[in-house]
């Protein structure tokens, strides 16, 4: 059973991350603050369960980079019954050996600085990297995201050239994730719009609308 390693300690606050400083994306700061953080959180890890990891042995974190990291989005119903796409405070950002996604490790930014508090999740790693290998003609996207719908219990890749996606962006589910919102049997590539009228259904009928 692949296992995850909760992070409580780790806080970058020596890194002072910010768009007007740094003048970088928000990913771009994920990304560094990941890089800053893995040799401690994979010192972490207990002798003999680093296979529980997504790694062979130990040897092979001297070789472990990071990735593109991911933003997590999702979606909530607002006043009207409106649905709102909305980024969450987390980023999972792959961590590779020798170009093979091993395992996510999840970064967010707090009032203090940026703090690692998340790794593992080594299944969900190779399906993104082998969703995005598997698209058509390699395109290039200056932003990945999750769309994780947690009332469903399901995700989907989400790759996109603007930092919030856009309708017609493609969504991609990730472990069959479109029969947990209804659109098994269907193309296993659906626009944005298209999971977001699924959850809208749902969402309308288990929710109060908000005054």
């Amino acid at each position: 059973m692949l296992r995850r390693l909760k992070i409580l300690t780790i806080t970058l606050v020596t890194l002072g991350l910010s768009g007007a400083c740094f003048g970088s994306t928000p990913g771009a700061e994920a990304a560094r603050a990941a890089t800053k953080a893995l040799p401690s959180v994979l010192a972490g890890i207990p002798p003999g369960q680093e296979a529980n990891f997504g790694f062979h042995d130990r040897g092979e974190f001297a070789g472990a980079t990071v990735g593109d990291p991911y933003q997590v989005i999702t979606f909530t119903l607002g006043p009207g019954r409106v649905l709102n796409l909305v980024r969450q405070r987390d980023w999972r950002v792959p961590v590779r050996v020798h170009g093979q996604a091993r395992a996510l490790l999840t970064v967010v930014e707090g009032e203090s600085g940026w703090e690692a508090v998340d790794f593992g999740a080594a299944g969900l790693a190779r399906e993104l990297q082998h969703q995005e290998e598997a698209l058509t003609g390699k395109p290039t996207f200056r932003h990945r995201f999750i769309l994780r719908l947690y009332q469903h219990w399901a995700d989907f890749l989400v790759l996109s050239h603007f930092e919030l996606p856009a309708d017609d962006d493609l969504a991609i589910p990730l472990f069959q994730a479109e029969s947990a919102v209804g659109l098994a049997g269907k193309t296993g590539r659906h626009s944005v719009a298209e999971i977001g009228r699924q959850v809208w259904q749902r969402l309308a009928t288990t929710q109060p609308e908000e005054e």
